[in-house]
């Protein structure tokens, strides 16, 4: 008997296999994170009616809570847990603030891909933050809020880096951390740690100050005190900006600082909503 298979055979085995060799290619690269949700959420989807009329009318809400209970935290995967570690942590002040960037939303899924792109690109312009105004309580008017910003390599050395780009598609759910020198008017000149996690549909960063943060030359908040996050999630009808600060008991000074991070939540929306619109991209 010969051991060649006959022509006919051969051809036979030909055409079965080659669907697969289309249909699963040995080198397709891996479906990409899926960073868009079929269609995206409506903002009184995330914040409920109530929240949602009142920060459409206004452009924004505020809530401050002293027994660690937030109020407004949006709802989407995003914010999963954060209600339980703020209660965990006990903070003495905690300031939530929302707003709302309205802009067209994109079209297809592949606008709003670009649009969380661009997101992710402005979160991490942390250079840009130079120059911020903002509204000060102490001095009745508007104040720099950061004289100096920039990402570093480390809290010891603190060597200046350029601005970290946007992860690709693929990577938007890798967790990513950064150090950040800011130079405040108010506390100084302090290091972060700022954490970010990608979400579908949105971006969450986490701050905390690794350095003693001092009015003057008083001391007022330890490391790992002070923690902000920064929530900005896609929606139908506009672009949610949440903005939660919280600290441990500060005594007396409580209010002021509340005040101040309300203030500064503002500012912040300012900087990103400013961002946003003169970037090149979806609008």
């Amino acid at each position: 008997m010969s051991a060649t298979m006959p022509t006919a055979a051969i051809r036979r085995v030909f055409l079965c296999i080659l669907p697969a060799i289309f249909l699963f290619p040995g080198h397709a690269e891996a479906p990409s994170y899926a960073v868009s949700p079929p269609a995206l959420p409506s903002i009184a989807g995330l914040m409920g009616e109530g929240v949602a009329a009142e920060l459409l009318a206004k452009g924004t809400v505020m809530r401050t809570s002293v027994d660690a209970t937030t109020s407004i935290l949006p709802r989407h995967e995003s914010t999963v847990g954060i209600a339980e570690e703020i209660a965990a942590k006990k903070p003495g002040i905690l300031v939530e603030t929302a707003f709302v960037l309205k802009r067209k939303a994109p079209a297809d899924v592949a606008g709003r891909e670009a649009e969380l792109l661009k997101i992710n690109a402005l979160l991490r312009a942390f250079s840009s933050l130079e120059g911020v105004q903002y509204y000060s309580i102490t001095h009745q008017g508007m104040r720099t809020l950061y004289a100096e910003s920039y990402a570093i390599d480390g809290p010891g050395t603190k060597r200046r880096l350029p601005d970290p780009p946007s992860p690709s598609l693929r990577a938007l759910d890798e967790a990513q951390s950064f150090y950040v020198f800011q130079r405040d008017l108010s506390f100084g000149s302090n290091v972060y740690t700022y954490d970010f996690q990608g979400f579908p549909g949105g971006a969450r960063v986490t701050s905390k100050n690794v350095t003693w943060m001092s009015i003057t030359i008083i001391p007022v908040i330890a490391p790992g005190v002070l923690v902000s996050r920064l929530i900005v999630l896609q929606a139908s009808d506009g672009i949610l900006v949440y903005v939660e600060s919280d600290a441990i008991s500060i005594g007396f000074l409580a209010q002021r600082i509340g005040e101040s991070f309300a203030n500064r939540a503002t500012a912040l929306f300012g900087w990103f909503k400013g961002r946003y619109e003169s970037a090149a991209g979806p609008q």
